[in-house]
């Protein structure tokens, strides 16, 4: 049998102390770095998280500030149209006023080129409509329009009227998103704060519109009111 120095020992005992700590050290290096990245990825789900918020936030306050520039007294009027001589029957839309309308669209910074653009859209169709002899729509003076356009319903909100007290009942306004990216997205807004004694149409109404980033800034792009096809295809 072999007999092993006191040299020897301690030797070997240095040897497996620092080959079992140099283990053990990569292990902690190994936790430490886990942890690290750990604490990046919570870190980045934070910021998406309040990036996420923030641009909702943005949204509801861009579908508040429509609905109540919508409804002011200088109300946005939709149809730029002109009577005949006698006043008592329109014949078509006045394209000046129809450039005005579109600069104050413009103007507000709420509305997307496309929201623009089809707007545009509808107001030359019912133009168009309008003096064409062979249509069968006739627009007297002090009627409601003939079309499925601002005619029983407010286009902005699809009610003929609102559930709350004015003079600030756009401020309850809440939306849901369906889909939202850094670019675009689909929401819907309905009517907050309504107390259990409401009206069932209230707590179940919905009305869909699309939002864009244009130049950093969110926009309507569509406004489910303004809906072309739907204006057009139901006459």
């Amino acid at each position: 049998m072999i007999k092993l120095s006191l040299l020897n020992i301690i030797i070997i005992s240095l040897f497996v102390s620092c080959s079992l700590g140099g283990s053990n050290n990569q292990e902690t290096k190994k936790k430490i770095d886990l942890g690290s990245k750990s604490e990046i990825i919570k870190t980045k789900n934070k910021s998406e998280i309040e990036t996420e918020k923030t641009d909702k936030q943005k949204i509801r306050d861009l579908i508040r500030n429509v609905l109540n520039w919508s409804d002011t007294k200088t109300n946005f009027d939709l149809y730029p149209v002109i009577s005949d001589d006698l006043d008592s029957i329109y014949i078509g839309i006045s394209e000046d006023k129809l450039k005005d309308k579109i600069k104050m669209l413009q103007n507000t910074n709420y509305f997307s080129s496309e929201f623009i653009e089809n707007y545009n859209k509808i107001i030359q169709t019912i133009g168009k409509e309008l003096t064409d002899n062979t249509t069968n729509y006739k627009w007297f003076v002090g009627e409601m329009p003939p079309f499925n356009f601002a005619s029983d319903l407010n286009p902005w909100t699809l009610c003929q009227d609102i559930p709350y007290e004015k003079p600030n009942p756009w401020d309850l306004i809440e939306i849901d998103i369906i889909n939202l990216n850094d670019k675009k997205g689909e929401i819907i807004w309905k009517w907050g704060n309504i107390n259990s004694e409401s009206n069932s149409f209230w707590k179940d109404f919905s009305y869909r519109f699309n939002v864009v980033k244009e130049n950093g800034v969110w926009k309507i792009s569509y406004l489910q009111g303004f809906d072309y096809d739907k204006i057009f295809n139901n006459k």
